[in-house]
């Protein structure tokens, strides 16, 4: 354990300790791009499940779902087919603008409907593109007349984009509290937490606006991205590890060098003379000490000057070549 931590005293370090703070803030803000992604996963995933289960239901009727004009549709009634006779109010009809379909701009065609009760209900009919110049056709397609049966699809009112204005006869959002309070506002009862996709009309017409596809069921990439940020949010902080380890054994291998470096030739030589004493007095086995070689003279010159970055090898090479001068 006492080697361990000396091996590692080293991650004490202010740099070592800001490196792995650093990794620890990042991994954290991956773990919450994760949870980011897993949220967006399970909104598509339950919407996903909202569509398959409502889209191709039996229809019933309007008030069978929302039982008056002021009721809010709930969430899990959308896309649920729901079936209202009465008749089209065309003269009131709105197109909803900047709706692409297939790559292709164009608008939705929202007309009122006033059912037997005498309440009104907004019904998106469908898409039309537009002209060549992006603006409103010619000749859109016009609802039947008279009274009719329609079948339609719950949907919930869009949400305003602010600071946007529109041409007259056109509306950015399907935002139904919103027109009912301007586009709308003559048109009372009306219903202002709901309007329907048009599904099919009986009796119907012969030229209708496209019909709107199914909405997408895609899940989309969510999931594996969330895989992929906690990959992230692992990775950061391991490497930190994985650097210190290296590291750790970097400092033993110097270390072990170090200590299984050869002695130098001249010091059992130096050792002697440090215990006979080079003043004179009596040596190993009695015999009288010798003056320092020229070699240790020059060994004892350089060691004093402590020339900056020469190592030992360097400094016998200095001392080989004054000898041989």
């Amino acid at each position: 354990m006492k080697t361990f931590l000396a091996d590692y005293r080293f991650v004490l370090h202010w740099k070592w300790l800001l490196a792995l703070f650093t990794l620890i803030v990042i991994g954290v803000a991956c773990v919450f791009l994760a949870l980011w992604q897993l949220g967006r996963y399970d909104r598509a995933e339950a919407h996903a499940e909202l569509v398959n289960r409502n889209y191709h239901a039996a229809a019933v009727p309007l008030d069978a779902l929302v039982a008056a004009p002021d009721a809010a549709l709930r969430t899990t009634d959308q896309y649920r087919p729901v079936t209202v006779t009465g008749s089209y109010l065309p003269q009131d009809g709105v197109l909803a603008r900047n709706r692409p379909l297939n790559s292709q701009s164009g608008f939705y065609v929202v007309v009122p409907f006033r059912t037997e009760s005498g309440a009104v209900i907004l019904v998106n009919r469908g898409w039309v593109a537009s002209d060549s110049q992006g603006e409103v056709p010619k000749t859109v397609p016009a609802p039947p007349t008279g009274t009719l049966t329609l079948t339609g699809r719950l949907e919930m009112p869009e949400e305003t984009l602010e600071g946007r204005t529109n041409p007259p006869g056109q509306v950015q959002s399907i935002n139904v509290p919103v027109l009912a309070e301007n586009e709308f506002a003559a048109l009372t009862p009306l219903y202002t937490g709901v309007f329907l996709e048009m599904k099919s009309e009986t009796p119907g017409v012969a030229a209708n606006p496209v019909a709107l596809p199914m909405p997408s069921v895609d899940l989309g990439p969510h999931l594996g991205y969330a895989w992929q940020w906690y990959i992230f949010a692992a990775f950061f902080p391991l490497g930190w590890f994985v650097q210190a380890r290296r590291e750790a054994a970097a400092r033993r291998e110097e270390v072990g060098l170090s200590a299984a470096a050869p002695e130098r030739p001249d010091a059992p030589v130096a050792a002697l003379a440090g215990a006979a004493g080079v003043s004179g007095a009596a040596g190993v086995s009695g015999v009288a000490p010798t003056a320092p070689s020229r070699r240790l003279r020059l060994r004892d010159h350089f060691s004093a000057r402590n020339v900056a970055g020469e190592d030992e090898f360097v400094e016998d090479a200095i001392i080989d070549h004054e000898q041989r001068g």
